[in-house]
Parts: C-alpha cells; structure tokens; sequence
C-alpha cells in the first residue's frame, strides 16, 4: 500500500472517531452532579471502607466494609459493588476506588441476593465520608417532601 493512501486511510478514519460524539457523555447529565438527583437515582446509601478489589476482563467488584447505611439498610457488614470498568476495559463514566478508602455511595441495586450494587448515576455517586452531613440533611428534606 502506498504510503500516500495509508496516511489518507488513517487520517478519514480519525476525522470519522472525532466527529463521533462521546457515549459515555451522553449518559451523564449535569443534574446528576447535585445531592438530590443522585438520592432520587438511587436504592440505598451507604458509607463504607474499600477492603478488596477484584479486577476482571472487563468490570471489577470492590468488596466495601459497611459502616454506616444511611438509606434503605440492608442487615449487611459488606457489599460488592460492580463497576464496568476491568483489567483491558476501562468506562469513562465509573466511580474508581482504591483499597481502604473510605467512601460514601449512591447505590442502585443490581443482585441483591449477592449483596451486589452499581454506584448511582457513574462516578457523581460517589462521595468522601465529608459529605455525610450534607446528604443526611438532604435526605431529610427528601423523606418531608417525597
């Protein structure tokens, strides 16, 4: 192949992927930033500490040491969430964790007989324990009005 026709191969090609528009971006919408939509999205809050992190192909499940259910408890000293993000795939819009973090989440359910959830609404739903104040005092607002 000519090196002329591989250069114009490759820049059609980049031309076609730039104009493509994120999908990942799509899926975020700038309200899931705020405290309330995410408690609307979402089954159950928690706080909790990372204690393990299992990395698969394409998704990871983080084993998190429950302290503190402040939404919809569940009679559980640990949960697994599942993110799509793994060892050869990455999703732009997963919360990432690392081991002994302490972390409050938005969860949505996704196996509750395995204790398994998804963080509500990608990474905006996942919070520093700081934030605890903030979302009790929202979820009061929440339980008066809804």
């Amino acid at each position: 192949m000519k090196p002329s026709c591989l250069f114009s191969m490759i820049f059609t090609l980049t031309a076609l992927l730039a104009s493509v528009p994120d999908p990942s971006a799509a899926m975020l919408v700038p309200e899931s930033a705020e405290i309330p939509y995410q408690i609307n999205a979402s089954d159950r809050i928690v706080i909790g500490t990372v204690s393990g992190i299992d990395i698969n192909y394409d998704h990871t499940i983080f084993t998190i040491t429950v302290e503190e259910w402040l939404y919809n408890p569940l009679p559980a000293e640990s949960i697994k969430v599942r993110t799509e993000s793994g060892k050869y795939v990455w999703t732009e819009d997963q919360a990432e964790f690392t081991l002994n973090e302490s972390v409050l989440l938005m969860l949505r359910d996704k196996e509750l007989d395995k204790r398994l959830f998804i963080v509500s609404v990608g990474f905006p739903g996942k919070h520093p324990i700081s934030d605890r104040d903030e979302v009790v005092e929202e979820l009061k607002a929440h339980r008066i009005d809804g």
